[in-house]
């Protein structure tokens, strides 16, 4: 067999260096081709297929959305809603609440421009994530609005403008133009929920009025969010009981006009993207592998 081989690759380069330019062609088009699926899938693992970094026990953690009843449309939740699913739903062992927010951060007198994240203080603690340094959002700093101005920095706003100085935790900053203290630095790769967006702070929720004066924390349908199964509960089962709260909150609660038709609950693995980009994305990459 080995003999065969060797004759058989003899026999190739020999056909190979009759057609110089046939061969440069076909080596260029196979390098390229490998690249290529190699970037594609680079891409797809990175963003899709392996858990997001920082979490522990990712396969618990889900991410539900108010949808209409044919699913083709969702919304936002706002604060209160938020809370009527904290305080009644049992298939989860926590539920967080999040959403965007600019920020401009001044060390020193010099303004660094972020993208950040307002949480509610549990954010962390349900997507299992532990800090590098110093602590996370305590409950209380999730309860009164305005009265505790405190800020978590990513790893490597850490590193590049507080110089990776441990003494950083208890140092204070100017966020938005407004005094923060610094009470923690997340682990290295951490970057959020959806990670192709790289976030550098986190501020509490009861910080708001600050952070987002034009949005309405009570009534505003802003927040994006996210929970963790409770032992031995199912997503089919999550998605039942979430609906039931959902829909009991349509029929009690006075919301904007057209929201009482989102009354039902998508669940979803959180994987790095909203569901509808994952899709998406998916579909994309699936075309370029063709």
């Amino acid at each position: 067999m080995l003999e065969t081989l060797a004759h058989d690759l003899r026999f190739a380069i020999r056909m190979l260096r009759r057609s110089p330019v046939f061969t440069v062609v076909a080596i260029a088009i196979i390098s390229l081709g490998c690249g290529a699926v190699t970037t594609i899938f680079s891409g797809i693992n990175a963003i899709v297929l392996r858990p997001l970094p920082g979490t522990s026990d990712p396969d618990r953690l889900f991410l539900f959305e108010r949808r209409s009843r044919d699913f083709s449309e969702g919304v936002s939740g706002s604060y209160r809603y938020y809370r009527h699913i904290v305080e009644n739903a049992h298939s989860a062992t926590g539920v967080a609440a999040w959403s965007k927010a600019t920020l401009s951060i001044a060390v020193n007198g010099e303004g660094h421009a972020v993208y950040g994240n307002i949480v509610s203080g549990n954010f962390f603690s349900v997507l299992g994530e532990r800090p590098a340094l110093g602590r996370f959002f305590a409950p209380d700093e999730d309860r009164t609005p305005l009265a505790n101005p405190v800020v978590v920095v990513s790893h490597d706003f850490w590193e590049r403008q507080l110089g990776a100085d441990t003494a950083a935790i208890g140092r204070s900053v100017t966020v938005n133009g407004h005094p923060y203290t610094i009470i923690g630095v997340t682990t290295s790769g951490f970057r959020g929920v959806f990670s192709p967006l790289k976030v550098d702070a986190w501020v509490p929720l009861m910080m708001q009025a600050q952070l987002r004066p034009n949005a309405d924390l009570t009534d505003g349908t802003w927040l994006w969010m996210f929970g963790r199964l409770a032992p031995g509960v199912s997503r089919d089962v999550a998605q039942r009981e979430l609906t039931g709260l959902t829909g009991q909150w349509v029929t009690e609660t006075k919301e904007p006009p057209g929201y009482q038709r989102y009354a039902s609950i998508r669940i979803t693995d959180l994987t790095g993207l909203p569901d509808d980009a994952r899709r998406a994305f998916l579909g994309f990459t699936t075309l370029l592998f063709g």
